[in-house]
């Protein structure tokens, strides 16, 4: 009752599937009780921890109908429309202070490094529907992956895909997804934790595993694979768009509190000072790399969450 009650006091002003439709709460309730009494009606006994997971299913299922009601892929379409920007010589980073919400959300900024550039402007060249297509269907197969690598039985595996960090992943395209899966066969291929901070920076910190696991050579692998990018993609984009990538960075860190909604998501730089931010993250990653082994990983890798600067559900993956 009492989780109930939190649920109810939480999302007293959430709406289903936009900003004014239904009351989230009442339809929760209702979804809840539905779930329940079909659970009971099989004559299935309900313990305490059932109702709270049929619960949390039903909470689920109503937060992914209003992500459906956002634009779907519009992460992967970032993505492509700056490789197409790159492709036609038109800037592709932030030149200025980004201060509006787009209505297209494909026109938030692009923030990842020029080495990733020529990746992108070969999948921009390529049909959209095609792209779209064969993301998503990599991103699903990735996300299934990742949950069974994870311990889960294939049907709690299939079961996951409506916990929002991986359906908002899905439903966006955004590379967390593939992400997820690079840091679940971390134990087997961990110079994968390097590539990883290419995309999202604060990655990274989970890298520090192969430190405390003492697997340098895996670490070395992980660093030389990105020197190489950097250097062979480097005669394609040219030091001037590093340059650029650098600056719009910090463009984009000083249009944070403009549009703090949008920008920060739920990181903590949207309700702490920068300083103190900060200052958690590191002594959640030292905590952190006191674990050894899987749990270590692990660790790590709400870490990786803690400490970035801007979080959406798709980042609580790992």
């Amino acid at each position: 009752m009492a989780v109930a009650a939190y649920i109810l006091f939480a999302t007293i002003d959430w709406n289903v599937p936009y900003p004014g439709a239904l009351p989230f709460g009442p339809l929760w309730a209702g979804a809840t009780v539905a779930i329940v009494g079909l659970w009971i009606a099989t004559r299935h006994r309900a313990s305490a921890l059932h109702l709270v997971a049929m619960g949390a299913v039903a909470a689920m299922a109503l937060t992914d109908v209003s992500y459906l009601a956002t634009q779907g892929l519009r992460d992967l379409h970032l993505y492509l429309r700056a490789g197409q920007h790159f492709l036609d010589g038109s800037p592709v980073y932030l030149d200025r202070l980004f201060t509006q919400r787009p209505a297209d959300l494909a026109d938030y900024p692009f923030l990842y490094p020029p080495l990733t550039l020529p990746f992108f402007a070969a999948l921009a060249r390529l049909p959209t529907v095609v792209v779209d297509v064969g993301w998503f269907a990599a991103s699903l197969a990735a996300a299934v992956a990742t949950l069974r690598l994870f311990g889960l039985a294939w049907r709690w595996a299939l079961l996951f895909l409506v916990w929002p960090p991986f359906f908002q992943g899905l439903q966006v395209g955004n590379v967390a997804v593939p992400l997820g899966l690079v840091f679940a066969l971390a134990p087997w291929f961990g110079a994968g934790l390097v590539i990883a901070a290419v995309f999202k920076v604060y990655s990274g910190i989970a890298a520090l595993w192969l430190v405390r696991e003492r697997r340098l050579a895996q670490l070395a692998i992980g660093v030389a694979i990105v020197v190489v990018a950097g250097v062979v993609t480097l005669p394609f984009v040219g030091p001037q768009r590093w340059a650029e990538w650098w600056a719009g960075l910090g463009w984009f860190r000083d249009s944070q509190p403009l549009l703090a909604d949008y920008l920060y998501g739920f990181g903590l730089p949207r309700y702490l000072p920068t300083f103190l931010a900060l200052a958690i993250a590191g002594v959640v990653a030292v905590l952190a790399v006191r674990a050894r082994g899987r749990d270590g990983l692990a660790r790590l890798g709400l870490a990786t969450a803690v400490a970035s600067p801007s979080l959406y559900a798709h980042g609580l993956i790992v």
